[in-house]
């Protein structure tokens, strides 16, 4: 958790966090860096196969994250994208397969998926380390609101055998609040 120079009162919420068996770590920036700044940072730092970034307003859906967990292991893909509602009840990204996972493994597709879906919270991105000429490309991002995304093509350039995996299904939107954040 990055609490990137807010007085949202993040580190009251996480003091008063109780856990139960969750692992994380806590890093309070000291002034805001700016949103891709952040995403880079959180990336760089974490230390599990997989990042999913999520946003305050962001929310999970019952369910999700064993979903999420179960088709990471059974598929182990580069990226992985998820339907998601903004606000409520109302997708903001939406895909309709069939299937409750579709894999997809051609280079244009997948390239279309990642430039066509924006919103961070529907991304979780393989971890990986980038050679220093793919770290520049993600650097170029910065400001852009779309580190993410870069981060996402950066994984997908180093990987032997990329891969996306696509759910239909919203596994987070945006909570109720949402139209009176923003």
């Amino acid at each position: 958790v990055s609490n990137n120079g807010s007085t949202d009162g993040t580190a009251i919420a996480l003091e008063t966090f109780e856990p139960n068996g969750v692992q994380f770590r806590y890093v309070n920036q000291s002034e805001n860096i700016g949103f891709d700044c952040n995403v880079i940072y959180l990336y760089s730092e974490a230390r599990g196969k997989y990042v999913w970034f999520s946003s305050d307003d962001d929310i999970f859906y019952e369910g999700a994250i064993a979903k999420i967990i179960s088709t990471l292991t059974q598929h182990s893909p580069t990226i992985f994208l998820t339907s998601f509602m903004q606000p409520p009840g109302t997708y903001l990204i939406r895909f309709e397969y069939q299937e409750f996972c579709t894999v997809i493994k051609d280079p244009k597709i997948i390239a279309d998926f990642v430039l066509s879906t924006v919103k961070i919270t529907a991304y979780i991105v393989k971890k990986i380390t980038p050679d220093p000429q793919l770290t520049e490309i993600t650097n170029r991002f910065i400001g852009s609101e779309y580190g993410h995304v870069a981060l996402a093509f950066t994984a997908l350039l180093a990987d032997n055998d990329p891969q996306l995996c696509v759910i239909s299904e919203a596994l987070t939107g945006s909570d109720n609040e949402y139209n009176y954040l923003r």
